[in-house]
């Protein structure tokens, strides 16, 4: 699979090489001659290379420049074939309806001006992009759960999900998230999975981050459940390619961390909050197939709660919607989706999940999709937000 996955990868990379090679020697006589070539190729094969350097590469220094390149490099070469692409598309149609010439496209000063847009686009789009994703927005959503609340008339939750912390996301995006959640006056936080990005050793300042989570204010406290990313393996631009037969769990120092944070961690099980509220934590669903591990059914993990009381389900991946509706659950809060995380995912991602991110009602049960607040992959946000998510919950 390795090998399947980086030969594609390269003949791509060989493709833009070859491609953005001409331009450079159409901008740049140098680049038309062997010293210039050579330079050229130097500079564009150690930034392409490094998808498959940072997955070799041991924890430490090293591998931490070769992600942070490769991630950025992943950003900038997505949109760079898009735009290739929408440029290509209108190329086409200023031919057919006679605006410009085929002998046209072949004039050197036409070639120098195509290549201009297309990287200069592709920079202010990863520009915008890793600036958007630093700014972390609120979404408030209000439901009615028509069951009696106990001690409760209502209920406020602050929902995160997807912070996969790591090389992208550190101290400063969740000192962010902290300062919201504590602005917000919630009465319990709920961090539904992919916590971390697959490598825990990617975490600066975990002391500090940890000081973060402690600080969080709210009456009921801090829960969470995992997701598919916390598990400690090695991934080729965001992408599982081990072993599948061997299991894949949390790291030990994964589960540490959330311990010490204060954060209590709810693998297929339930707990009763002030005796007027379920809280459920599932087990992700990747978890079968990596861990091999057995997840419930929607129908057995709420099967011996009390039905008359609300019940809050965290499960990382928005699946077995009607499911859990049919078993009695309440209110069901997921992530995992970034909605997307940038133009044209925000889009195609409504194709793979019935709910890909917001609001959906099915049945008597409420799910609520979050966005996330981190980030998979390519260092930005395009068309999608990072967000927190305050959800008020009023009980009849």
């Amino acid at each position: 699979m390795f090998f399947v996955f980086a030969g594609g990868y390269l003949l791509l990379a060989a493709w833009l090489y070859v491609y953005s090679m001409r331009w450079a020697g159409d901008v740049l006589g140098f680049f038309k001659r062997m010293p210039g070539r050579i330079l050229y190729g130097i500079f564009f094969w150690f930034i392409a290379v490094s998808m498959i350097l940072a997955y070799f590469s041991p924890a430490g220094p090293l591998k931490d420049f070769w992600m942070v390149l490769r991630n950025s490099w992943l950003g900038f070469a997505a949109y760079a074939v898009q735009i290739w692409i929408l440029l290509r598309i209108i190329q086409w149609i200023l031919i057919r309806a006679k605006r410009i010439t085929k002998e046209d496209t072949r004039r050197r000063s036409y070639r120098v001006a195509f290549g201009l847009i297309l990287v200069l686009s592709a920079a202010a789009i990863n520009l915008y992009g890793i600036i958007h994703a630093r700014q972390t927005e609120r979404e408030y959503y209000q439901v009615s759960i028509e069951k009696d609340g106990g001690n409760l008339e209502n209920l406020r939750i602050a929902m995160v999900a997807d912070l996969h912390l790591g090389y992208n996301i550190g101290y400063s995006e969740i000192e962010k998230m902290v300062g919201i959640i504590n602005e917000e006056n919630v009465d319990i936080v709920l961090v539904c999975g992919d916590i971390f990005d697959n490598d825990f050793d990617a975490i600066s300042n975990p002391q500090g981050i940890r000081d973060l989570f402690q600080s969080i204010e709210s009456k009921y406290g801090v829960y969470a459940c995992y997701g598919n990313h916390d598990v400690a393996e090695s991934t080729l631009g965001g992408f599982t390619l081990e072993d599948e037969s061997i299991p894949k769990t949390s790291d030990i120092y994964m589960d540490m961390f959330l311990e010490e944070a204060g954060v209590q961690l709810l693998e297929d099980e339930s707990i009763l909050i002030d005796d007027s509220f379920y809280l459920v934590g599932r087990r992700d669903y990747s978890s079968e197939k990596k861990a091999k591990q057995t997840r419930l059914s929607p129908q057995d993990l709420v099967a011996s709660l009390d039905h008359s009381k609300p019940i809050i389900v965290m499960d990382h991946q928005p699946k077995e919607l009607q499911e859990l509706a049919d078993a009695g659950v309440d209110l069901d809060l997921c992530g995992h989706t970034h909605d997307g995380q940038i133009f044209l995912g925000n889009l195609l991602i409504n194709l793979a999940w019935e709910n890909a991110c917001g609001y959906l009602q099915k049945g008597d049960m409420h799910n609520i999709v979050t966005s996330g607040l981190g980030l998979w992959g390519p260092n930005l946000r395009v068309g999608t937000n990072s967000e927190v998510c305050i959800i008020d919950v009023d009980f009849a």
